[in-house]
């Protein structure tokens, strides 16, 4: 498939014209490009928001006539790539980057969304000032993810979660066939409408970008779903947004907003093997259920922590591994109730028992595992009588996962410990 995909993108780069005639036939195949063929919308499409209940008609990318990608931009596809872990990296294709429009932002600034493919048939988009993602490879229809919205606030937020700058900046891809408009909605009944703008194959899907007015940043007229429109106005699909960035943790404590603080209580405590002192707190909350944070108790630095639902589902091994200051700690839960212990076994063959209090984990991995050959390579949760519940094996291999002395170069401007 590899192959395939870039014998064909070599084949178009030496053409002087992209096969339009090709993507024409395709787009009067199905129904929503049928439609959009019969404007002859060839060119980029600016924002079209129309607060009425007429619809609009989208445009369509020529993918290979649109305007190549500028070196920075390659370059952050490129970087997508680079230290991924196994298995996750999306494989773009960065050199076949282009240009899907230009929009002009309430503050003045012009900004670009731009999309390159990936060799296994998905695509990646970055926006400027907005971040980007990749959706994987679509064999069938149904197995793409039809409508994919994001927010991204590029201002400062206050820890109630009140916006205090922006841009915020609403964006997405569609791939619902008839679909030729987006209705982003307010929490007081109000919408604005945009036409989406599709890209012809190997992207073969529309895109879209809101700048939130100001004015509805907060309280409640804030943004609170989006919707995808036929060319008749009609509802398509609709996803809810969380647009509230808020509330933040404690920024002395670090404990969640909804913790009682009144009630907390250090329930694990470690000095690390750089003299460091981590602790990991609970609180209840006012619902009744149990919050849990981490934080170095000498510089109140926070790692992370949460308060997940009463009765949400628990994994054995449910615990994430934070690097700090020459420091690698696994930590967290709750585990599943019937483990009582964990085995961490390395490399090297040295193995290690992790206790579980209160379905909580907290443990150092020490500095001689930090280098290849010696790491953390498998996690077993063991019940009350040493029996073995679930194994989990662990990537050895994965870049800037151990701290190191001199990190190295891993191509196009990034560095990391091997």
């Amino acid at each position: 498939m590899t192959d395939l995909i870039q014998e064909r993108f070599d084949h178009l780069r030496r053409e002087e014209v992209g096969e339009w005639g090709e993507i024409r036939k395709r787009v009067e195949r199905r129904g929503r490009r049928r439609r959009i063929a019969v404007i002859g919308a060839l060119a980029l499409a600016a924002a079209l928001v129309a607060p009425t209940a007429l619809a609009l008609r989208g445009a369509v990318v020529d993918f290979f006539t649109a305007e190549p990608g500028s070196d920075r931009v390659v370059l952050s596809f490129a970087q997508m790539d680079v230290g991924a872990p196994p298995g996750m990296a999306p494989n773009v294709i960065q050199e076949q980057t282009r240009k899907v429009f230009e929009r002009r932002l309430n503050n003045g600034r012009v900004i670009g969304l731009w999309v390159a493919p990936t060799r296994e048939g998905g695509f990646c988009t970055h926006l400027d000032l907005g971040g980007g993602g990749c959706l994987p490879r679509v064999v069938e229809e149904h197995e793409r993810v039809a409508f994919a919205p994001g927010v991204s606030i590029r201002g400062p937020i206050e820890r109630d979660g009140t916006i205090r700058g922006g841009p915020v900046l609403i964006s997405g891809s569609v791939s619902l066939g008839d679909a030729d408009a987006v209705e982003l909605r307010y929490e007081d009944g109000g919408f604005d409408r945009q036409a989406l703008t599709w890209v012809s194959e190997p992207i073969d899907a529309a895109f879209f970008v809101f700048d939130v007015e100001p004015s509805r940043w907060n309280g409640d007229r804030q943004p609170n779903a989006v919707a995808a429109l036929d060319g008749d106005g009609d509802e398509l699909r609709v996803e809810q947004l969380h647009f509230s960035p808020g509330p933040f943790p404690d920024p002395e404590t670090g404990a969640p907003a909804a913790a009682l603080q009144h009630q907390a209580r250090e329930l694990l405590t470690l000095k690390t093997h750089t003299g460091a002192e981590a602790a990991l707190w609970v609180a209840p909350t006012k619902d009744g259920r149990r919050c849990a944070w981490l934080r170095d108790t000498k510089t109140s630095i926070s790692f992370g922590g949460g308060c997940p639902p009463k009765d949400s589902a628990t994994h054995p091994l449910a615990v994430v591994t934070s690097q700090g200051s020459g420091v690698v700690l696994i930590w967290g839960g709750p585990v599943r109730e019937d483990v009582s212990s964990i085995e961490a076994r390395y490399e090297d063959g040295e193995r290690a028992q992790i206790p579980v209090v209160e379905g909580l984990v907290l443990y150092e991995i020490p500095p001689r595992h930090f280098p290849r050959g010696h790491r953390l390579e498998l996690m077993i949760a063991r019940d009350a009588d040493g029996r073995e519940l679930v194994r989990q094996k662990r990537n050895t291999s994965t870049p800037g996962s151990y701290p190191c002395k001199k990190p190295v170069p891993l191509g196009y401007g990034v560095e990391a410990c091997p």
